[in-house]
This record gives C-alpha cells, structure tokens and sequence, in this order.
C-alpha cells in the first residue's frame, strides 16, 4: 500500500500522465487546478464530480469550467444538485483494464495537492456503485438552467474558504455571503412578518447557540465551531429542542434576523439534529454580533458576558422566520 503525504501533484497526478482517464468525486474543485492538469495531460479523459456543489460556486469558477467543457471533448465536470453533500476524495485513474484507486484528504484544487498538509492512500476496492449513485445525483456543469440547483455567487478578493479557492467553505467572510441581503426594504418587511404572522405557524421558542460543557463536552468543536474540524458551523440542538418539531424537515426555510441579514437553511445531521446556513457561516456572524475580534471557539461564557445565550425565534409562516438576538 502507497501512502503519499508529500509531493501529492507529483506523486498522484504526473506519475499518472500516461493514463487513459481520471474519475475523481472530490469536495471541491478549483478551474485553474483543473487548467493545470489539462496543460499537463491534454490526452487525459477528465470526469469530475463536486460532490459540495450545493453550498454554492463562485461565478468565476463556473465559468472557466463550463469554457473548459466546451473546449475539451474529454472533459466532464458535474455538480451535485441533490442528496447530502458529498465530502470524498476519490480519485481512479484508468488505462485500458488497469485501475489504481486513490483516497485521502485532498480536494481537487491547488491548496489540496501544494499547500495543505494532506494524506492519500492507494486503495483496491470497486468504484463503479459510487460514481454510479453520484452521477444520478449530479447534473453537467453545463446544463441549461442549472442555476435553479446551485447557487452561484461572485468572487472576492478577500473571500477564502478553508481550502483557499472561490467555493465558500467555513471560513468565508459574512460580508461576501451571497445569501444575506441588506436592502433598504428589509426593515418594513421584518416588521411586516412580525406584526402579520400566520396563526396557522405562529410559534416562539429559542435555541441555545452553545452548551456549557457539562451538557456538551464537545462544544469547541461542534456546532458554531464545527469549523476547528474543517465542518461549515451549524447550529446544533439540545435534548430540550428538537428540530423537526420546529422547521420544514424536507424544505428550504428563511431566518430574518434583527440585525438586517436574511438567512437561507435547511435542517441536515443526524435525525435532522443541525441547522445548516446555505452559503452563509453562523459563526462568522455570532462573533460579529458579540464583537470576539479573534478566530477562536466561541464558548457560552463569551455568550454570557455579550448579555444573551440564545436565539430568540419567532416563526411566522410554513418557511419564515425572525430571529433576535439583542444583547
């Protein structure tokens, strides 16, 4: 068994050149990677499948995908438009009834193969049943419509995630998250959900942000600071508030907040036990709130000392709903 730590680009993509074709389904992909591969290895058949499509690509990087498509007749390039998101990193090369299987932590793009410490392992075991279960999940990048699936939104400068490319991964700044939306209008329609709620829906409860580690031994690393482990934050529920008793379990819901921001989400996890921020970070936007100026887990006693521990919800509709979280 061949384990590479160092080298990966060598090691994994040029020792490979005279391979017929390359299969992976990575997390993520960067189109100025993928350009470098094609210059290299401009024969290679390229099949790739971005199995976290659905927590948004860059603008940018659609479009050189969708150029390179069409430049390349034996380049593929899908997006995952259902299902839960998919965060492995399989990579198959082929060459005529030869395989090598290889599998590890690094993405399919620049920071994965040069900048991050990373592990890949070469591994026999049969692909066919996954890339078959995700091509049925995933549409060509250059489908028409395909932005009814995945949202696209535009590059900035400053916008790096943790793999350093144009997707948004954990650590993208809230000011760039594509999903917020400060228009002038937002005040008079926050307080036209709050005066006009749905009597049919209308409920208020609140949701505790973290744990103290007594009741959750693993908060800093869980929930809002699911980042420490590479995780997009999420908000995690206690014993006391189950989700599913509260939001649409198979549908995308909206969070208004007091302070102007307009969340999209959805409930994900284990018995739906996460909610999940579509394109945006929580935790980005509770250190803001309590004004943390350093990149650290957020800890209940910072909660404390900011004057609130909770998000206070109030739901006003089957798919609304505002959030206060005043100090």
């Amino acid at each position: 068994m061949s384990v590479y730590i160092d080298n990966l680009y060598g090691n994994i993509i040029s020792e490979n050149f005279k391979s017929d074709k390359l299969k992976t389904i990575t997390g993520y992909a960067s189109a100025p990677f993928l350009k470098k591969v094609i210059e290299e290895i401009p024969d290679l058949i390229i099949e790739i499948y971005i199995g976290m499509s659905q927590q948004g690509i860059s603008i940018n990087n659609h479009k050189e995908f969708c150029n390179l498509m069409n430049k390349h007749e034996n380049l593929k390039i899908y997006y995952q438009i259902k299902g839960k998101n998919n965060h492995m990193k399989l990579y198959e090369f082929s060459k005529k009834s030869t395989r090598k299987t290889i599998i590890g932590s690094a993405n399919f793009t620049e920071n994965g193969f040069f900048n991050n410490q990373e592990i890949m392992v070469e591994a026999e075991f049969d692909t066919n049943d996954i890339f078959k279960r995700q091509k049925e999940l995933s549409l060509l990048c250059t489908t028409p419509n395909i932005d009814k699936f995945i949202d696209f939104y535009n590059e900035d400068s400053n916008d790096v995630n943790v793999e350093g490319e144009t997707q948004r991964d954990n650590n993208s700044s809230l000011s760039n998250i594509s999903t917020i939306q400060k228009e002038q209008e937002y005040i008079s329609t926050f307080k036209k959900l709050k005066t006009n709620p749905n009597p049919h829906y209308y409920r208020k409860f609140k949701i505790e942000i973290v744990l103290n580690k007594h009741q959750n031994p693993t908060w800093s690393e869980k929930g809002i600071n699911a980042w420490i482990n590479n995780r997009q934050p999420y908000l995690q529920s206690s014993q006391k508030v189950f989700f599913e008793k509260y939001f649409p379990n198979d549908e995308i819901f909206y969070i208004y907040t007091d302070d102007g921001i307009k969340f999209k989400c959805k409930l994900g996890g284990k018995f739906n036990s996460e909610i999940h921020f579509v394109n945006s970070n929580i935790y980005e936007y509770v250190k803001r709130r309590i004004n943390l100026t350093v990149n650290r887990p957020i800890s209940r006693d910072d909660l404390i000392n900011y004057g609130n521990t909770a998000f206070n919800f109030t739901r006003v509709n089957e798919t609304k709903y505002l959030l206060e979280f005043k100090n």
